[in-house]
């Protein structure tokens, strides 16, 4: 038992003031998916490991299963009877492995619309706030555990790319409301890449694949141990990935993409003019030419993207990784075995934003609007008369505290002070009597003298100064 009281690591743990704050953010998220059309919604924390490892490909490593204790005992029983053998490794993953964690909220949702569809009117905008588990090495802004806030369009067999313009267009909404300024989204299309790397010879999906995700990790390896990587790869030698890397870091000029590659990849034409339309629509939108750029360096590693693709990083902190990222997925339920139901969605990992706020000391708890108040209890044979001006304080929606413990007044103002509430009720058996109280105000640091019956007036007048 001497680590049942060690917390495992990768897991984020708030203290309760923190927790307030992360709370209103989740709210303030909600507020802006709502005012945009978006629906809630959520799914079991559990999913088969079939749905989420038929879904993604090549994250086996990173995904939680799922299993009964007691699958455990039976099986370690059942190795100690029979000994190990094929048989009872494959009994112990059909019975004790059947359950997977999510990876994300995205697979669940195709899995969801697959077999509901015909109780769901598209195109269908659903938000979701939940947690996801990734078997990640825990770092800075990186976690086991965290909390994805997705917005997704999905469509019944087509979804116009004018939709996939939209997504960042509601995300920037959402960061500017969190306090965010300073943040650039990069956008980019699969079917650029994947073009060039055919015409380059690249004709195998597992290369390809592969060849995305050495193109992904651009900015962490740097440049000459991409090139390197990437001259690796089946046809591409190093004169042909140098190209290609050089053109990627440049990312404005499309036309000459085009010209290079255009003739021997229609797959890559079609992925320049997609990018140019949600490009031009994002800023008809209103969305800021300094809030969105194109980077086709953008490659996004989960393979089920098959056009658009985002990123988001917040200047100055890129080194903590994009607080916001998704794509389009036109086969995510067909690759599932439903119908083609075509998506496009972002999701914003406010776990990992929290740690670029504490960064930037914009997630400070000393920071936020103080309201609360503290009734103390000065003469406790009176306690009916605080709990009672506590009850009617609640009763108005003003959130309210009273002191029940026996202590003296200066350490039931410290707690007050201690625990961020703003006014502090205090009165003596003689003013109660006389139907008053003294409400300190600890932010002003002034004192007034309050007819109880006018108590709830005078706090909602304090609210909306």
């Amino acid at each position: 038992m001497k680590n049942a009281l060690n917390p495992l690591s990768g897991f984020q743990q708030l203290m309760p003031e923190e927790q307030v704050l992360f709370d209103g953010m989740v709210d303030t998220i909600k507020s802006v998916y709502r005012l945009c059309g978006f629906v809630p919604f959520e799914t079991p924390a559990m999913e088969r490991k079939e749905t989420i490892l038929a879904a993604k490909g090549g994250i086996v490593n990173q995904v939680y299963t799922v299993s009964r204790l007691q699958g455990e005992v039976d099986f370690r029983r059942k190795l100690e009877q029979d000994g190990s053998n094929a048989d009872i490794a494959r009994y112990f993953d059909n019975t004790c492995t059947d359950m997977a964690l999510r990876f994300d909220l995205t697979v669940p949702l195709a899995r969801f619309v697959s077999t509901r569809h015909g109780e769901l009117t598209f195109p269908f905008r659903r938000y979701q706030i939940q947690p996801v588990w990734r078997g990640e090495r825990a770092q800075a802004g990186r976690y086991r555990q965290f909390l994805q806030c997705d917005i997704d369009i999905v469509g019944n067999e087509q979804l116009p790319i004018l939709y996939d313009a939209e997504v960042p267009v509601v995300m920037a909404n959402v960061l500017r409301k969190l306090g965010l300024d300073s943040f650039v989204i990069h956008l980019s299309n699969m079917k650029i890449l994947k073009g060039i790397l055919t015409s380059l010879g690249l004709d195998d999906d597992e290369e390809i694949t592969q060849a995305l995700r050495i193109i992904d990790n651009l900015g962490k390896a740097g440049f000459d141990s991409t090139v390197k990587s990437l001259s690796e790869l089946g046809s591409i030698n190093q004169v042909h990935a140098q190209e290609l890397l050089e053109m990627i870091i440049s990312s404005n000029d499309l036309e000459a993409l085009v010209l290079k590659y255009g003739n021997s990849s229609p797959l890559l034409k079609e992925g320049v003019e997609e990018l140019t339309d949600v490009y031009n629509t994002a800023l008809a939108f209103g969305l800021s030419p300094d809030s969105i750029k194109i980077d086709l360096s953008i490659a996004r590693g989960l393979n089920y993207y098959t056009g658009t693709v985002f990123e988001t990083f917040v200047n100055g902190y890129r080194n903590l990784g994009s607080v916001s990222s998704g794509g389009r997925y036109d086969n995510l339920a067909e690759n599932l075995g439903g119908k083609r139901f075509p998506g496009v969605g972002m999701t914003l990992g406010l776990s990992r934003l929290v740690a670029v706020l504490k960064a930037s000391g914009k997630f400070d708890v000393k920071s936020t609007k103080r309201e609360s108040v503290l009734v103390t209890v000065q003469d406790y044979k009176m306690i009916d008369d605080y709990l009672s001006i506590t009850t009617s304080l609640r009763s108005n929606g003003i959130v309210s505290e009273c002191m029940l413990y026996e202590k003296s007044l200066p350490k039931q103002l410290k707690y007050a002070d201690r625990k961020n509430f703003r006014f502090v009720i205090i009165a003596n058996e003689e003013e109660l009597k006389n139907g008053s109280v003294n409400v300190k105000d600890l932010v002003e640091n002034c004192q007034e003298n309050v007819q109880i019956q006018l108590l709830n007036e005078y706090f909602q007048r304090k609210s909306n100064l």
